[in-house]
Formats: C-alpha cells, structure tokens, sequence
C-alpha cells in the first residue's frame, strides 16, 4: 500500500509540473496563471479511487488478521476439548455401575416393594432405607460428575460454534491470490478438527443419554425412601394393634424360610461392606489399635 501511495505521489508531483511548464510557455505575456479547470477535477476523481482502495485495502487487512486469531481461537477450542473428552466417565463404567445399583435396589426391596407378606416389620423397613439411601447417595455422586462434564462439552461446542459463526471467516480479499492461500489454509483447518468435532458431538449425546438413565434411577430410589418414611409412620401409629391373623386362619402369603433367610442375609452384608467402605480410615485406625493392645 506505501509503494502504491509513493507512485501516486510521483504521478501527481509528474503531472503537475507538466502542466506548471506548459502555462508558463502559454502565459508569460499575461500577468496571472491561471489553472485548467479539468485537469483539478481528474486529479480529485485520481485521489478518491486511490483512497476508496486504500480503505478497502486496511478493512481486508484487517479481517486478515481477524481470520488468523479466529482460526487458531477455533483450533486451540477445539483441541483442548479433545484433551478433556479423554477425562470424560466412561459410558461402559456408567452403566455397569448404574446396574450394580440396580441389583442392590433389587435386594434392598425385597420384603418391602416385591414378596411383600402381610406386614412389614421395623427392622427390615429401617435396613431397607439405610441402603437406599447409600445408593441414592452413590447415584447422587455420579450424577454430579456428569452434569459437569455434560456443562463443560456443551461449553466447548458452544464456544466452537460462536467462533465459527463470525462473519469475518467468510469475508474474501478482492486478491485472488490471497485468497485461494485463506480458502487452502481453512481447508487445512477444518480436516484438523473434523473428527474432533464430531466426536465431541458424539461425547455430548453419549453423556446425554448417561444423565436420563442416572435421573431416573435417583427418581425411583427417592421415590421408594419417601414410601419407606410413609410405611414406618403407619407402622409407629399402629404400634398396637392386632398385625398377624389367628394360627388356625387361612394363609394369603407363604415364602420360604430359606428364601426369606438369604435376602435378610444378602442385606446385612451390604449394610457392612458399605460401612467398611466410608469408614475404611477408621477401621484401619482401630484394628491398629487393637494389634498394638494385643502385642504390648
């Protein structure tokens, strides 16, 4: 653009001489020097092409640069996404742990939501709802995890959307040449994060389906505490009252004995491997206590 500005300067200092010398040989009999009319108005019309190219020339510069930082704004975005798609939980852990939960939902109730007899007692309602809560509390934990990384992705792919949505990107420099090397660079650009991008489209509706499945377990196992506060309530106000029907009567509901054994069994040894696991710290601690009593 300055040497353009240079030879517009030279044509000008050129031209204005010519006409200088030319006037001076017509009019050196005449007193004043007068200057062609046509001769102004060519220059004027001279000097409002080259400053409309000049401003077209700094604007396409200007988006040149723009298109650089969004270019490597779209591809930095882009790349570091892919870096955290690999921090991402694992669908495959998800929902082998959310069928473990199920399992545990599953013997959890037995005797008070599935081979329900006729009443239910304290002692299995309140082992009933300390594991409920616990995997409510697992599912709770889980859950969050994912919420936050669901945020995070749709934050990439929102940011990675904006970016590329700018207008300055499909704004083209009136040289051909710059702008086939800009169409050649995008190009380069957009083969880089293509797969990327589409696996984090990918990771988003993954991690989507994750949430529905974790919502409705932690829908189901509060839905099921808040009938077992219901069912201890109703046993608290009927305290005494008559609960079991005369020995002699007909029987509504017949279970096993070994059956009925097996889950009672099946709960209190969740009851305590879930304790061990939220107080591994303070088992060790005692165990260690109870070594050095015994040694010393």
């Amino acid at each position: 653009m300055l040497r353009r500005f240079y030879f517009f300067l030279l044509f000008l200092f050129l031209s204005t001489a010519s006409l200088l010398a030319q006037d001076t040989g017509k009019n050196r009999s005449n007193q004043i020097d007068t200057p062609k009319l046509g001769f102004i108005q060519q220059l004027n019309k001279l000097g409002a092409n080259e400053a409309k190219r000049s401003i077209l020339k700094y604007k396409e510069s200007k988006d040149a640069i723009k298109q650089e930082r969004l270019l490597e704004q779209i591809k930095e975005t882009t790349l570091k996404s892919k870096v955290y798609m690999k921090q991402v939980l694992d669908t495959v852990v998800i929902i082998r742990e959310l069928n473990q939960i199920k399992y545990w939902n599953k013997i959890a109730g037995d005797g008070v939501f599935t081979n329900t007899g006729i009443s239910h007692t304290f002692r299995n309602l309140a082992t009933t709802s300390k594991l409920l809560n616990e995997l409510l509390k697992r599912v709770k934990i889980t859950k969050k995890q994912i919420d936050l990384q669901e945020k995070d992705l749709v934050n990439f792919r929102f940011r990675i959307d904006s970016l590329s949505s700018d207008p300055s990107l499909y704004t083209f420099s009136s040289d051909t040449v710059i702008t086939k090397e800009y169409i050649t660079k995008m190009m380069v650009v957009v083969k880089q994060i293509g797969p990327i991008d589409t696996a984090l489209k990918q990771s988003i509706s993954n991690i989507k389906k994750m949430q529905y499945h974790v919502d409705v377990m932690a829908n189901q196992l509060s839905s099921r505490i808040e009938e077992i506060d219901l069912y201890q309530k109703s046993l608290s106000s009927t305290s005494f009252k008559r609960e079991f029907k005369n020995l002699g009567d007909h029987i509504s509901f017949v279970r096993p004995l070994k059956e009925i054994v097996y889950y009672s069994f099946k709960k209190g040894e969740l009851i305590l491997a879930f304790y061990l696991q939220n107080n591994m710290a303070k088992v060790f601690s005692l165990m260690l206590l109870i070594a050095i009593v015994t040694v010393f």
